[in-house]
Formats: C-alpha cells, sequence, structure tokens
C-alpha cells in the first residue's frame, strides 16, 4: 500500500457511523475518499477492461481500499452487518437504502423538537442556548438553514417567564440586536441572577443565627434583672428597720447606761 496514501487515511479518520446523521456523515465520508481518489469506484459502474489486466488490478486494488475505508468509518456491529459485501459500491448503496428513509424521519423529529424547545428556568439560560445552538447545526446538515436574526428570535421566544422584562428590552430596541450581543446579554443577566440567589441564600442561612444570638442575649438581660431585683430585695427598708431594732436591744442607753 502507498505510504502516503496511509498517512493520508490517517489523517482522514472520521468518527464511526452509528446509525445516526447519516447525511452529515456520508458527506465526510465522500469528501475523505475524493481526498485519496478512490471515489470514482462508488459512483462509476466498472468498466469491461477486457484485455487491460493493468488497469483492471489497479481498479480492484482502489476498489480493495475504498471498500475497507468505508467499513472502517463504521462501528463494530454496522461493519460486521456490512462485512459480507464485496465491493465499496454494494457497501455505499446498502447504506443508503437503509438509512436514507430513517434520515428523513430524523429530519422530522428535529424540526419538532426544534420548535418544541423551552427555557428552563431553573438553570442558567446561556448553557440551554448552546443546546439549542447545536440542534440548529443537526438541522444545517439536513440542509436545513435559518438566518441569524430567525435563530435570536426565536431565542427571545424560548426564554421562560421570568425573563419577560428582558425579552421587552430586547424587542424595544431600535437598533437590531446581533447574535453574538444577545448571547452576551444572556450571559451578564445569568451572571447577575445567580449572585442574586447566592447572596439571598447567605442571608437565610445568617438570619437563624442571628435569632439564636438575640435570644441568648435575651436570656442574659432576664437573668441580669433578677440579679439585680435580688439585690434591690436585700436592700429593702423593711429589712433595715429589723436590723437596727436589734441594734437597740443590744445597745446601751446613752443617758443611765443600762441594757
Amino acid at each position: 500500500m502507498d505510504p502516503a496514501r496511509t498517512l493520508r487515511v490517517d489523517y482522514l479518520k472520521l468518527e464511526n457511523f452509528d446509525g445516526s446523521n447519516f447525511n452529515a456523515w456520508r458527506r465526510k465520508v465522500i469528501f475523505g475518499m475524493q481526498l485519496l481518489k478512490i471515489y470514482y469506484v462508488i459512483f462509476e459502474e466498472k468498466p469491461d477492461f477486457e484485455e487491460d489486466a493493468e488497469s483492471e488490478a489497479s481498479w480492484a486494488k482502489d476498489d480493495h481500499f475504498c471498500r475497507s475505508y468505508l467499513l472502517n468509518c463504521l462501528t463494530d456491529h454496522l461493519a460486521d452487518a456490512y462485512i459480507n459485501k464485496p465491493s465499496a459500491k454494494k457497501i455505499q448503496d446498502a447504506l443508503e437504502d437503509q438509512y436514507k428513509d430513517e434520515e428523513k424521519l430524523s429530519k422530522s423529529h428535529l424540526i419538532d423538537k426544534f420548535l418544541d424547545l423551552k427555557f428552563e428556568d431553573d438553570t442558567e439560560i446561556l448553557p440551554q442556548v448552546k443546546e439549542l445552538e447545536k440542534l440548529v447545526m443537526k438541522l444545517k446538515d439536513e440542509k436545513i438553514s435559518f438566518c441569524q436574526t430567525f435563530i435570536s428570535g426565536a431565542i427571545i421566544n424560548k426564554l421562560p417567564p421570568s425573563w419577560m422584562l428582558f425579552s421587552t428590552d430586547i424587542q424595544r430596541r431600535k437598533r437590531q440586536v446581533t447574535l453574538f450581543d444577545l448571547k452576551r446579554f444572556i450571559q451578564i443577566k445569568d451572571e447577575t441572577r445567580t449572585r442574586t440567589i447566592t447572596e439571598l441564600i447567605a442571608k437565610q442561612k445568617a438570619s437563624p443565627n442571628m435569632v439564636a444570638a438575640n435570644s441568648e442575649k435575651g436570656n442574659n438581660s432576664s437573668f441580669k434583672k433578677k440579679k439585680s431585683f435580688n439585690r434591690k430585695k436585700n436592700q429593702n427598708p423593711k429589712n433595715l428597720n429589723v436590723q437596727k431594732k436589734e441594734f437597740k436591744k443590744s445597745g446601751k442607753c446613752f443617758n443611765c447606761e443600762k441594757q
């Protein structure tokens, strides 16, 4: 085998086809075969070489190489299913017959998914916008394209109700907001909402601690008041009179010096 061609095969190795996104895979594998100069064995009928043994050998060599390339671009279970096909054209035709109709159903499914998609309010919006863009790329692979203005309008329309003010502000702008600017505004809004929620959670966690501190402070205050009350009680004037009477009983008269 030609070493240069082997190197190109390694460079052009695709993600193995597993039965989904056939049209996208088909375009890539055809591009690879064209660069390797072996695609002609797929779209051309095998000629009658008659006595041209050298041309026939070259064709057989390229057909074998193309067949191996196709099988190498399939997942193991699909490669096992098509390995008995004798030529590259037989493999390609069998793949076309099986997956073309399925791709039509897949295209309809992608359109329904795009129309039904709504952004959820309990997670950040920007990652959901990126998922929408992936869906748009899949539709583009199916030759269904949208302009940037349409995608921007779809994103605004799919925002949750809590983003109503944001949507209204964008729609009222005199200058058309580009898709790039719209994603930037959404990122800023996401960051602001996340920061607000974080601060609110922190305040909610701090509130029970403040209540406990105030309760402890109140208990200490009551204890101090009770202690002060007991001290005042001990200093009651009645108690002082008792002490004075006891002093008079035990003392001597200043005039007669009698008990």
